[in-house]
């Protein structure tokens, strides 16, 4: 709308001006201001000496009218302007909403996400750069404030531009711009390989490193199956703590050690009061 605006307005100046300036060289040339002379294939303009007098006013006044006219004019056909109270009150509408995505579980290989935007309503609408999708309220919707979209590759930067639709006065204006990078699902995560290793990085479901062919993916596994395995060896040749061998005996022979502490404790009871009595009979 306003793009077919603007052209109008270059049209319009465009014939002004073409007007102008034929007003203005039909002027010059039925006053006489320039003489040419033609002197050795050369041609020779002077100016003559501009004598008020004998100037048709009829031609000033055309001369006039069309200064007066580019001068008027832009003031007459501007178009009404978008007050800011109201785009203040609708950016803060499409500051309010929320972007959110969700990977699609069941395009592992597609690497497909899904986009919602809450709290939308009909006074904009949210179009992504470079892209054929586009965000709008919909009352048809369950819940017409939350539209999801599910067109987005995991990997990707999108940004999403918000425009006004209601106000006349404000229609297609530009309210905020927001970016949203999608991390990128990596194929090898759900590779039997890394059965038993999900922890190693080249495993991560959301692997964000540089990428690789398949034979360096195994190559690493393997490199990292056999570190692993070197260092789960030397854990087991470590000396074990006394303490912790001692637990171990104990928790194992939990029974034994209780029918021993309490034969101890009576064997200790027997004695004292064998002690006790043979003192009273002295």
């Amino acid at each position: 709308m306003k793009i077919a605006k603007g052209m109008m307005l270059v049209l319009l100046f465009s014939a002004l001006a073409f007007i102008f300036i034929y007003y203005l060289q039909f002027t010059l040339f039925k006053l006489k201001v320039f003489k040419f002379r033609i002197t050795h294939g050369i041609l020779i303009i002077r100016k003559r000496k501009w004598e008020i007098d004998s100037m048709n006013m009829t031609n000033v006044k055309k001369i006039l009218f069309a200064f007066l006219t580019l001068i008027v004019f832009p003031a007459i056909v501007k178009g009404e302007e978008c007050p800011l109270e109201t785009l203040d009150r609708l950016r803060a509408y499409a500051i309010s909403t929320e972007i959110r995505y969700s990977y699609l579980k069941d395009n592992d290989l597609d690497n497909k996400f899904s986009v919602s935007i809450n709290n939308l309503n009909d006074n904009f609408i949210v179009l992504v750069k470079d892209n054929s999708i586009l965000f709008k309220y919909d009352i048809r919707q369950p819940i017409p404030s939350t539209i999801t979209i599910d067109q987005f590759q995991g990997g990707n930067e999108y940004i999403f531009e918000y425009y006004v639709v209601t106000e006349n006065a404000c229609k297609y204006e530009l309210l905020i711009t927001r970016r949203l990078y999608l991390p990128k699902f990596n194929i090898y995560s759900k590779s039997d390989l890394c059965n038993g290793i999900e922890e190693y990085k080249l495993c991560d479901m959301w692997y964000s490193g540089p990428d690789i062919s398949e034979e360096d993916f195994i190559y690493n596994i393997s490199k990292y199956r056999r570190e692993k395995e070197e260092k789960d060896i030397d854990q087991n040749l470590l000396p074990e703590n006394t303490w912790d061998k001692l637990f171990d005996v104990a928790s194992q022979n939990y029974w034994l050690l209780l029918v021993l502490f309490a034969s101890f404790f009576v064997l200790i009871y027997l004695t004292v009061g064998l002690v006790q009595r043979r003192r009273k009979s002295l």
